[in-house]
């Protein structure tokens, strides 16, 4: 404001007043450029925020599924090793149930080897009991009933066959104990023998078991840790189901600055071109020939609406008091249009003439189709501010 005042108070007096008339659409003009200039830095920087976060979001959500990638390898790794820990239990439970079985047949041998050595020990008992009877009867008889037994022999010979039956009877009592004897000595070796086997076996039993007790231990203890990388992958996995929603709004809050940007410039350049200035341009045929080459040689790649652009730009120049006001010497003046000046391809294309869409462009703009109130503009490298358009910065 204090720009325009200053303006206004130079222009005092009559010729003050013919330059308060030219510099006053100027000045509206700049201010409107201006508000857009702000608009679009505001626009961008938000968009410039949006890009940041919706980046961020989808990084963290490439890590986050990364990370539950490599928490669910280590779950899978984890229940492989599960499963081989049951099937070492389940090959230790058949292995205890053959050794409880072999205790039990164990037990029901040590249990027929105690009767065989109670039934050994009952004979053996019974036989000497026997042989002891025996014996009492022969010689602990009193001598007159021995004496009668021999005095009632019939002979000499009897009396001797009857001595001779006495002594293998006698003999046949001991070599029977004797025999109990050894029978109880071996079923005793062989129920020793049973109850060490037994015993083994007992061993082994404990063993198999104290392996179940430490495989089912460390089953607890897998399964657990399971638990923890499932619950870890459900959290890995939501987190990465936020940042994608974060990173999906962000990219639809994009789309609406993006779009509104869209249409507060379309709406600008609605208005810039029901505010152009004047009339139509009184053109010749020259004049179209000129302009369309101009336009194929600075905007040939450029979208049509960047063609219509430069055509305002020539157009906006021979209309402004700044420079010369024919087509003629806008396009030839010094410095300006580089293919004119410079590198002679305004003058390839115009002794060519220019392609169907160049011609288009530059009629529509002698048409009075002036698209903007840009004097200048350039390659869009990011060190001006404007408006852009394709690869071009209007200002």
């Amino acid at each position: 404001m204090q720009f325009y005042s200053l303006l206004y108070y130079k222009g005092k007096g009559k010729s003050g007043m013919k330059k308060k008339r030219i510099l006053e659409p100027f000045m509206l003009s700049a201010f409107a450029i201006l508000m857009v200039v702000y608009s679009n830095t505001v626009s961008a920087e938000s968009i410039g925020e949006l890009e940041s976060k919706k980046y961020e979001n989808e990084s963290n959500k490439a890590v986050a599924e990364q990370q539950a990638q490599e928490l669910e390898s280590s779950k899978d790794d984890l229940e492989g090793l599960v499963r081989q820990f049951n099937a070492e239990l389940e090959s230790l439970g058949t292995d205890l149930n053959n050794l409880e079985t072999q205790i039990s047949n164990k037990q029901e041998e040590i249990e027929n080897s105690r009767r065989e050595i109670e039934e050994a020990e009952k004979t053996k008992e019974e036989q000497y009991k026997a042989m002891k009877d025996r014996i009492q009867f022969l010689f602990e008889s009193d001598d007159t009933n021995y004496l009668e037994i021999f005095l009632n022999s019939k002979s000499l010979a009897e009396s001797l066959n009857k001595a001779e039956y006495f002594s293998q009877l006698y003999q046949y009592d001991r070599e029977m104990l004797d025999k109990y004897q050894a029978t109880l000595e071996d079923i005793n070796e062989k129920n020793q023998q049973l109850r060490r086997e037994k015993g083994e076996l007992d061993g082994l039993k404990q063993q198999n078991e104290a392996k179940q007790q430490q495989i089912s231990q460390k089953i607890a203890s897998s399964s657990q840790q399971i638990q923890q990388f499932a619950d870890q992958i459900a959290e890995a996995e939501a987190k990465a189901a936020e940042y994608e929603k974060n990173a999906q709004q962000a990219q639809e809050q994009i789309h609406e600055l993006e779009e509104e940007a869209r249409r507060a410039e379309e709406e600008r350049l609605r208005k810039l071109r029901e505010e152009s200035q004047g009339a139509p341009y009184d053109y010749s045929a020259n004049d179209l020939d000129l302009l369309a080459a101009l336009i194929q040689a600075e905007a040939e790649d450029q979208p049509y609406y960047g063609k219509l652009a430069v055509g305002a730009v020539v157009i906006n120049r021979i209309n402004s008091s700044y420079f010369p006001n024919s087509m003629m010497g806008v396009l030839y003046q010094p410095y300006q249009f580089t293919p004119v000046t410079v590198n002679n391809r305004f003058a390839i294309i115009l002794a060519k003439g220019a392609n169907s869409e160049c011609y288009q462009a530059a009629q529509e703009v002698l048409d009075g189709n002036i698209v903007g109130t840009w004097l200048y503009f350039r390659v869009n490298d990011g060190s001006r501010t404007g408006t852009v358009i394709g690869d071009h910065v209007f200002y």
